[in-house]
């Protein structure tokens, strides 16, 4: 299959390029800045070609020469703590580009995409587990523009007989995450044999997802004939209290965790069932918080 990927040089492409190119698919990895491509994927391979676009247009540079069989569209814009939320930016980043993607993908007859979403499309109004049978209710812009993209791809479902299917991702680990936030900032503490501070009780929880899991899931998704939204996580909350012992083990860091009471935590619980991802993409996690820990120490 020869496989266009969007946003290759972000986290998520890094690591899936590399995969699907080791289970013997061909790639168009896309991105907006040559040089970061060739910094993301330094070694040549005759599978693999590298396309700096703008994403504008009718996105000739991507269809036009390349023949391909099947797209994931990884490119988005990412919640970011150094630039107020704002609705507009979400929209043209993540809803107008997905549908420059499928309109192109309809002109060039390509049916077969994964749309990358996330557990953002879901919050505390949600009842647990998140389930894709139940109305997702975001609390951010970020969750917004994914629903609306992942509605834009039911439409695209229904009138034109395309084979759509929205992942949405729990958080992920592996090398390259972001940076700023509690998993990374554990990690990084962890590393350098510094106590690890946990606000509250620690009881607030989320959903971890190894990034090779991910990738995984992306692939079933890729070779099954299905369309509709999907669960992809680990299935089960890890507290924020259990998050950081466990990152404390992995890394062998012998600094105490320090439990801040007066400082107010994020009690909230996030996890998602992922049985309709069991079900019809024959997909299951492989990777527990640990051994998804462990996997990622090999890289730092």
């Amino acid at each position: 299959m020869k496989i266009l990927v969007t946003g290759a040089s972000g986290f998520v492409g890094s690591h899936l390029v590399p995969y699907l190119l080791e289970a013997g698919h061909s790639i168009v990895a896309a991105g907006r800045d040559q040089k970061r491509l060739e910094r993301t994927f330094p070694e040549k391979d005759r599978k693999l070609t590298l396309v700096a676009t703008s994403y504008d247009g009718d996105l000739v540079d991507l269809f036009n020469d390349n023949k391909i069989n099947a797209i994931v569209h990884l490119a988005a814009k990412l919640p970011s703590r150094a630039t107020p939320d704002q609705l507009d930016a979400y929209i043209v980043a993540n809803v107008l580009l997905l549908e420059r993607i499928l309109n192109a993908s309809l002109r060039y007859g390509v049916k077969n995409v994964v749309y990358l979403s996330s557990q953002s499309v879901y919050s505390s109004f949600n009842k647990l587990p998140f389930s894709e049978s139940e109305p997702a209710r975001p609390d951010n812009f970020y969750g917004l523009s994914k629903l609306m993209g992942e509605e834009l791809a039911g439409m695209y479902n229904r009138v034109h007989d395309m084979q759509i299917k929205s992942l949405r991702a729990a958080q992920l680990i592996g090398k390259g995450e972001r940076e700023g936030y509690m998993l990374s900032m554990f990690i990084e503490k962890a590393r350098r044999g510094e106590p690890l501070s946990v606000w509250g009780d620690g009881k607030g929880a989320r959903d971890y997802l190894s990034i090779d899991d991910l990738n995984s899931a992306i692939l079933s998704a890729l070779l099954y004939e299905v369309t509709g939204v999907f669960n992809i996580g680990s299935g089960r909350p890890v507290t924020h209290l259990e998050l950081a012992k466990t990152i404390s083990r992995v890394f062998k860091n012998e600094a105490q965790i320090i439990m801040e009471k007066n400082k107010k935590e994020d009690k909230s619980v996030r996890f998602m069932e992922v049985a309709s991802a069991k079900e019809l993409l024959s997909w299951v996690p492989v990777f527990e918080l640990k051994n998804a820990l462990l996997a990622l120490k090999k890289y730092l």
